[in-house]
């Protein structure tokens, strides 16, 4: 045996491989776990009484099983002394690689839970005002997140600053808004979402729930939730008051001014689909009017972790859901 080869300063690596050059093939994959237990625990507590206690096993089965153990590696890895024992420099050396591949088995024990559950770090999620009211908190619902401990924060910006933002890496998701494709990012979904109005159900314009255009809305109070679209009421001369067509900043808005003067406001799908399931409005879409190009998109080579790709698979459902409503409601879509 090697029990007595002084080593030196070989470095740490150096003599793992002629530790294990040393051994006849096959016999390393010969250990078993009650062998390696007692190895670690015997390095740990320096004694095999004291291992033999911790493992509830007698001190002659204790040493019998590491004279094997020993026997099976190649060499000697404990000095036994009157009072204990002391490792061997090869002891040391093997001892890292155990603890090495412990810690390893308890990380992929750990991230096992992780991917079942659904609870690996946390998750940034970038999205314009009118999704991240509208869109993104069904998603989360579906996901459970109340009942995980997974830390969510939702950056709600302009579409333009979503966009910045996935470029730098500084969030793990992005929707957003954009009639051209962004440089520097992951695109996931691509698609036009149609614009509806939102009509209170009192109106008169709520009596028919087919789709309308544009011009039947030229004698309506109308809300518009973008500079864009209050324009283009404005040209099209649509609306009662088309030259000082009311304006909100976000559909939230649009809507609870709307809400509050019996007008119609104009919004996207998604929200149109989220605020008739809630509230007292019929949604009609609107039939000569273009959509919003809507784009979910990630960091470029990121790694994806599970919570970021949980919040992706529930997106895509959400979304497919509501295409759906919207082409029931407008059957050309």
């Amino acid at each position: 045996m090697l029990g007595n080869r002084v080593i030196g300063a070989e470095p740490a690596i150096a003599l793992l491989s002629h530790l294990q050059s040393a051994v006849p093939e096959g016999k390393l994959k010969s250990f078993t776990d009650r062998e390696i237990e007692i190895f670690r625990t015997v390095f740990l507590t320096r004694s095999i009484s004291a291992a033999g206690l911790r493992l509830n096993l007698s001190q002659p089965s204790v040493s019998r099983i590491l004279s094997e153990f020993e026997r099976k590696f190649g060499c000697d890895l404990f000095i036994r002394k009157s009072r204990g024992v002391k490792p061997t420099r090869e002891a040391k050396v093997f001892f890292q690689e155990v603890e090495r591949r412990l810690e390893v088995m308890t990380s992929l024990q750990e991230a096992a839970v992780q991917i079942v559950n659904k609870e690996r770090g946390a998750l940034l999620v970038g999205a314009n005002i009118g999704l991240s009211v509208s869109l993104v908190p069904r998603v989360l619902r579906d996901m459970g997140i109340a009942q995980k401990s997974i830390s969510v924060k939702v950056h709600t910006r302009s579409s333009v600053k979503v966009i910045e933002y996935v470029r730098a890496g500084l969030i793990d998701v992005g929707l957003a808004s954009s009639e051209h494709q962004p440089d520097g990012v992951t695109m996931l979904h691509d698609f036009v979402m149609p614009f509806f109005a939102l009509i209170p159900r009192c109106h008169d314009l709520a009596d028919d729930q087919s789709g309308l255009e544009l011009s039947e809305l030229a004698g309506a109070n109308i809300v518009a939730p973008s500079n864009d679209v209050a324009e283009m009421l404005r040209v099209r001369r649509i609306g009662q008051k088309s030259s000082v067509s009311l304006m909100a900043d976000t559909f939230p808005s649009a809507i609870a001014t709307a809400e509050a003067i019996d007008a119609v406001s104009i919004v996207d799908g998604f929200m149109a689909h989220s605020v008739t399931q809630k509230r007292d409005f019929i949604a009609r879409p609107i039939l000569d009017m273009a959509g919003l190009r809507q784009l979910v998109i990630v960091p470029i080579a990121s790694r994806q972790s599970m919570i970021a790709a949980d919040f992706i698979d529930n997106l895509q459902q959400n979304i497919d859901h509501t295409l759906s409503w919207v082409a029931a409601s407008r059957p050309s879509f």
